[in-house]
């Protein structure tokens, strides 16, 4: 007798508490602009009541069908496999859900929407679990972005194809802040890779810290003999309010008069 993951609409208490397996992103290799692959996975929902299997993960569904079949999600499209609703927007982190049907057993799949797990997708009629598993982000021409997940269980990587460029600077004497909303969740204390290069004056320093901080979390000193730096460090962002709109946030101060260059490799996140 196979047991059926796909749509249980009872709780199967001998697994793990809101365990995970799977359920890894990926960039479309035809259309990446739009569509995003989800590889198969399965999971308690966000209310730790149902199992939800997408893709035959290790043939539990089906054992005599195909399994670990990838889910492709395709933004130009709302529904089911799609973006919840309206149409990408620009410079934007998406959550990534994987949706089932526990009641009448429609089939399992996944969206991208812009509301938190606290809220939820808007949900396809019949659709009613739900399990935030990634994160997606688009460009400023609505694009989505290229980039690479990795993990296992709860603990997820995404690093950025070609890292994004948060500005230059020159002398800050105290503390600034680096607003990452576009390219950050909003998840307080997130860790966020940074890529930083300095011209390397002699005896500046970069230092770095959280939104919230006082002290200084990553110090970066300039070699004693003039020479260019470059680097990648981590950095939590927490959340800060920047007019109005609370954000993800990291601070700097250059001590000197190097010229500094700042790109978001990518971020470290919890599902």
């Amino acid at each position: 007798m196979t047991t059926n993951y796909d749509n249980q609409a009872v709780p199967i208490v001998n697994l793990p508490f809101y365990y995970i397996n799977g359920f890894i992103a990926s960039t479309d290799a035809t259309s990446p602009q739009t569509v995003l692959d989800l590889s198969a996975g399965i999971c308690r929902d966000s209310t730790n009541t149902y199992d939800m299997n997408l893709g035959n993960y290790n043939g539990q569904v089906n054992p005599s069908a195909t399994a670990n079949v990838s889910t492709s999600i395709n933004c130009a499209v709302n529904g089911l496999n799609g973006l919840d609703t309206g149409s990408l927007g620009a410079s934007k982190v998406y959550y990534v859900y994987v949706i089932s049907d526990p009641v009448s057993g429609n089939p399992s799949g996944a969206m991208l929407s812009l509301a938190a797990p606290s809220v939820g997708p808007l949900m396809p009629f019949g659709y009613s679990a739900y399990r935030h598993v990634s994160f997606a982000v688009t460009d400023s021409s609505d694009h989505l972005l290229l980039g690479y997940w990795s993990g296992q269980n709860a603990t997820r990587q995404f690093m950025y194809d070609a890292p994004i460029s948060v500005g230059t600077t020159s002398s800050e004497a105290s503390y600034t802040n680096i607003n990452l909303i576009k390219f950050v969740p909003l998840i307080n204390n997130i860790p966020v890779w940074l890529n930083y290069s300095a011209s390397g004056t002699a005896g500046d320093t970069l230092s770095l810290q959280p939104g919230n901080a006082t002290g200084d979390a990553v110090v970066i000193e300039m070699q004693v003999n003039s020479q260019a730096v470059k680097g990648q460090c981590m950095v939590l962002a927490q959340n800060v309010v920047i007019s109005t709109v609370n954000s993800p946030v990291i601070n700097y101060k250059n001590s000197g008069t190097d010229t500094i260059a700042l790109t978001v490799g990518g971020f470290q996140f919890y599902i």
